[in-house]
């Protein structure tokens, strides 16, 4: 299944269970956390330059809020047709 459907089903269904907006958050800082940690670890291992590690963290954030943006429009898309 597409990332950005899951994440989008996710946001959709957020507005009917008020409990699960503190887990859904808590996913995403733990998810962006390790992300970063990921790739500082993989630049250490790889004597990767501080310029061009960056640089990979500038790409990486522009990749998740692109996937974050798809899931949000889908979002609004799923909840228009469910009504």
């Amino acid at each position: 299944m597409c990332l950005p459907i899951v994440v989008a089903t996710l946001i959709a269904s957020v507005g009917e269970d008020p409990t699960l907006r503190p887990n859904i958050t808590r996913t995403v800082v733990l998810a962006f956390l390790l992300a970063v940690a990921g790739i500082w670890w993989l630049a250490r291992e790889f004597d990767i330059e501080t310029e061009r590690l960056i640089s990979f963290f500038v790409q990486s954030i522009a990749f998740v809020g692109f996937a974050i943006l798809i899931a949000a429009i889908t979002a609004f898309i799923i909840r228009k047709f469910r009504r």
